[in-house]
């Protein structure tokens, strides 16, 4: 889910742990373990970190981000065979639902 993001700013890391994975810091203790590295470490790369659940939790409802047009998207359709998504702003974008990834 932070992936767009960490490939641009990997010194996010902790922001986006924390902010997507509070929830489980009751349940699971390496969850917990992760949360307060981050919360020690993570200062010394990004100023920001979120003190609530900010962001999506994996398993969630986000399923897909079409990350990549530099307008907002007006329009997307899904192909007859239901592999692709086609998105529509200033440029068309095809994206393989099977990987999430950008096909074209």
């Amino acid at each position: 889910l932070g992936g767009a993001i960490l490939s641009v700013f990997p010194d996010m890391l902790a922001p986006q742990l924390v902010g997507r994975l509070l929830p489980e810091i009751g349940t699971n203790p390496n969850v917990k373990m992760l949360l307060n590295q981050c919360d020690k470490v993570g200062p010394d790369h990004c100023a920001l970190l979120p003190f609530y659940h900010s962001l999506h939790t994996p398993g969630g409802p986000l399923k897909y981000s079409l990350e990549g047009h530099q307008f907002a998207v007006f329009d997307f359709c899904l192909t007859g065979d239901f592999r692709y998504i086609v998105s529509i702003s200033n440029k068309f974008i095809t994206w393989d639902l099977s990987t999430s990834d950008l096909t074209r």
